[in-house]
Order: C-alpha cells, then sequence, then structure tokens
C-alpha cells in the first residue's frame, strides 16, 4: 500500500495476513486488549484493527478503516469471532 507506507514502520502492522493468521497470533498472545494491524483482504486500502476481547470468551473483533481524503474513515466492523 503506496499511500499508506508510513504505517509499514509501526510495530502492530503485520501487512497481508489472513484472518485466520490473525485469530492464531492474537490467541496465542491470550491477553485481552491485545491488538494488530493488518491489510484488509476484500477492500483496497484499506487495513483492519483487530482486537483480541475475553469477554465472555476470547474473540477478535475487526474493524476496517480506510483512507479517505483528507481524513482516515471507519468503513466496516466485523463481528467479533470467539477462538
Amino acid at each position: 500500500m503506496s499511500s499508506f507506507s508510513i504505517i509499514e514502520n509501526v510495530s502492530v502492522y503485520h501487512g497481508a495476513i489472513s484472518k485466520a493468521t490473525t485469530e492464531m497470533i492474537l490467541g496465542a498472545v491470550g491477553r485481552d486488549g491485545s491488538y494488530l494491524l493488518r491489510d484488509s483482504e476484500s477492500l483496497p486500502n484499506t487495513y483492519c484493527l483487530c482486537v483480541l476481547l475475553d469477554v465472555p470468551w476470547n474473540h477478535v473483533v475487526t474493524k476496517e478503516v480506510c483512507q479517505r481524503m483528507p481524513r482516515v474513515q471507519s468503513c466496516h466492523q466485523g463481528k467479533g469471532r470467539q477462538l
């Protein structure tokens, strides 16, 4: 994503990983509130902020964020998925 190149230097950015890989990484950490940022699999120029929530069971909530000039906007929120 050339327009978002600065994000590639952020430690929580994992690039083009799948939802399953995201769930594996966050599930391995196992700490409520753990998060990562990845490229959306379905929307170009869009990131997914994925957060592990431990209420009432471990699941990952994904929020897609896309760039719409001049500011960043929320595009979509996925349903939580139990791990």
